[in-house]
């Protein structure tokens, strides 16, 4: 299945003359992602800041997909180039969104690699706080007073998930799913810790504060939210008063942030580990 962000990508490269650099399809899609009315659609990519500017782990690991898939070759470690199977499924991207590659091309497709990074930089400062060179780095990355931080990756993409910790000062991923495996891309805990390391993150995980995923598979409502989180109350934060105290003493040195999967923290057991920290650290919650 082809998605329309990955049309946008083939679409690119078409009006590109059918080939562009990474850097150029990265940089034009950071740019419909920031400039154009439609933001490039609902699930269209989300950036980062790393070596060279804006970058996104998932539309290069989309492109490797295109590439097993024939619509993409490369033409050398730093090219991508347009099949001819690739081509016609350029044709089958919406009108809005066909508009919007036009528009941003017209706008920015002239310019060379040097001049469309400098653009960037310039309108973009936070995307330079972890160039290669810095003299490059126009911003720096905060860092937060301590708190109980809590995140759900629901609605993340990696990109958007690690660009959000950056962005809020955390230097510690605390993962609390009880097993940290995903389907969804960057997630997974070999992945993730990987990830984490390369933007100055430390990924610690505490599998036994989670919750198995049989207990919940099934529940919707709130009082069946009710009765999972006082069972998870009662059987284990209860019996978890060492890891409870060892997160306490992690949280109070540096900003970290608890992570599980649900968005919304009031249907996660991370807003009750949360509690349970806070009552021991006098430390307030908050929820990113």
């Amino acid at each position: 299945m082809i998605f329309n962000r990955q049309r946008m990508l083939l679409l690119l490269l078409r009006m590109a003359g059918g080939e562009a650099s990474k850097l150029q399809i990265m940089k034009w899609s950071f740019l419909i992602s920031e400039t154009s009315p439609s933001r490039g659609g609902e699930s269209f990519y989300q950036f980062l800041p790393f070596r060279f500017g804006p970058y996104s782990f998932c539309l290069d690991n989309e492109m490797t997909n295109l590439m097993k898939e024939g619509l993409v070759r490369a033409q050398d470690s730093n090219t991508w180039k347009l099949t001819l199977s690739g081509a016609k499924q350029a044709n089958n991207l919406p009108n809005r969104l066909s508009q919007d590659v036009h528009l941003m091309l017209r706008r920015y497709g002239f310019l060379k690699t040097d001049e469309l990074i400098d653009l960037i930089y310039s309108e973009y400062p936070w995307f330079t706080v972890n160039c290669d060179t810095e003299v490059r780095c126009l911003q720096e990355r905060p860092i937060v007073e301590p708190k109980v931080y809590t995140i759900g990756y629901g609605g993340f993409s990696i990109d958007g998930f690690l660009n959000c910790l950056m962005r809020n000062g955390i230097y510690n991923l605390i993962d609390v799913r009880n097993n940290p495996s995903s389907r969804k891309y960057g997630f997974s805990k070999k992945r993730l810790s990987n990830l984490c390391v390369s933007f100055g993150i430390d990924y610690l995980n505490f599998p036994d504060l989670g919750i198995p995923h049989q207990q919940r598979r099934n529940v919707s409502s709130n009082l069946e939210f009710d009765k999972l989180f006082d069972t998870y109350i009662c059987n284990v934060l209860s019996q978890q008063g060492e890891a409870l105290s060892g997160l306490v003493s992690i949280l109070d040195r540096e900003p970290s942030v608890l992570m599980c999967v649900e968005s919304k923290p009031h249907q996660c057991h991370r807003s009750h580990l949360a509690e349970a920290i806070s009552n021991r650290g006098r430390l307030e919650i908050c929820h990113l």
